[in-house]
């Protein structure tokens, strides 16, 4: 990633791809003090790109990083990085952190903020794209927001989903569910999880992970078009004997998941038409 070509933009500036660095010091890579995004572009145009940011405000808030740029300046710099980089179909990604003035915890940092895209039109492979993903459980359990904020993409809080990446057998498994403490689903590393039964799409009350903003986008959907939906705890138990299954995310879109272990399932109804209804939402993206 950092031998392209382009131009990345940081802290107020245009810079040449190669040339936008940080001290190996920087507060934001020993401690995690920076707050992420991921926003996507189709045939050009952000789609969400003011609630991405939005987030990206509160995380700021969480970690005390001020920025200071308005949502609508930072849309209008990340359209102009778009067309500057010549990408209609681009990944982006916004990136505040704390600076190398000190490696103190709590200490005074400066607060940063760069915007980078590149291309990106299918996050899998085409074949897991037509086929859909294998996963596993994992065995490390999402805590609670008891112990962490929930609602916010905070770079250290990541470390987990790193974690329990890293611990599946990747030449068996694609991703892994984590189920919180009581043992109830809540999402794989990088994506929310839905499931169909009887016709009935369900997915995890997001009561301990994050609320992703292509969740959000299926759950009106959903209701846009009359299908049947519910928001409820999901047992272990339950997921097995689902229908069908897909995760989403503005990275991922919406995968089906056709193997859990041993399980198998397919990609049903419910399921196709959810993608094709996404597929002309994105294509009429806004920001």
């Amino acid at each position: 990633m950092d031998k392209k070509d382009g131009f990345i933009w940081m802290n107020g500036e245009f810079l040449d791809w190669r040339n936008a660095k940080v001290h190996v010091l920087t507060h934001g890579l020993h401690y995690g003090s920076g707050a992420f995004e991921g926003i996507r572009s189709y045939n050009g145009q952000m789609f969400k790109a003011r609630e991405h940011f939005e987030r990206l405000f509160r995380s700021g808030e969480v970690l005390k990083i001020e920025i200071q740029h308005s949502i609508d300046e930072l849309i209008k710099t990340s359209d102009y990085l778009l067309k500057m980089n010549n990408i209609p179909d681009a990944y982006i990604r916004p990136l505040i952190f704390k600076g190398a003035e000190t490696t103190r915890l709590n200490g005074k940092c400066s607060d940063n903020i760069m915007i980078a895209c590149w291309e990106l039109k299918n996050y899998f492979d085409t074949e897991k794209f037509n086929n859909g993903i294998k996963v596993t459980f994992s065995e490390y359990l999402k805590p609670s927001k008891k112990y962490m904020p929930s609602d916010v993409k905070i770079s250290g809080l990541y470390a987990l989903n790193l974690i329990v990446k890293n611990s599946i057998d990747s030449e068996k498994f694609d991703d892994a569910i984590m189920l919180d403490e009581f043992g109830f689903v809540t999402e794989c590393t990088t994506s929310n999880i839905f499931m169909v039964k009887n016709n009935i799409l369900y997915t995890p009350i997001a009561d301990c992970f994050l609320n992703g903003i292509t969740r959000q986008t299926i759950i009106n959907i959903a209701q846009k078009n009359n299908i049947k939906f519910e928001e409820k705890k999901i047992s272990q138990d339950e997921i097995l004997k689902a229908d069908e299954i897909f995760i989403t995310g503005t990275a991922v879109e919406i995968m089906p998941i056709t193997q859990i272990d041993d399980k198998v399932f397919h990609a049903g109804e419910i399921t196709k038409k959810i993608i094709e209804l996404y597929k002309n939402e994105v294509n009429n993206a806004s920001i």
